[in-house]
């Protein structure tokens, strides 16, 4: 797995999630946002567990994100 900082504007991040064969990543809405656009994309989210940053999200934020689930098979916790 390569790991890198990106130096790219938003939106070419954004597109280099959108066009990613797969997509590992911690749960926000910039990244799920893709799904929108291809609700078959691959995406492996950090699972709660992980969740020990500075930014702590809700309970909400995850129950949320697993109705999303529901509707996009290839969307996962790891």
């Amino acid at each position: 797995v390569k790991h890198s900082v990106s130096e790219q504007s938003d939106v070419e991040d954004w597109h280099s999630i959108l066009y990613a064969d797969k997509v590992l990543g911690v749960l926000s809405t910039f990244t799920l946002s893709t799904l929108l656009v291809n609700p078959d994309k691959d995406i492996t989210l950090f699972g709660k567990e992980y969740n020990d940053g500075s930014y702590s999200l809700s309970d909400e934020d995850y129950e949320a994100a697993e109705r999303i689930l529901h509707w996009c098979p290839n969307v996962r916790w790891i």
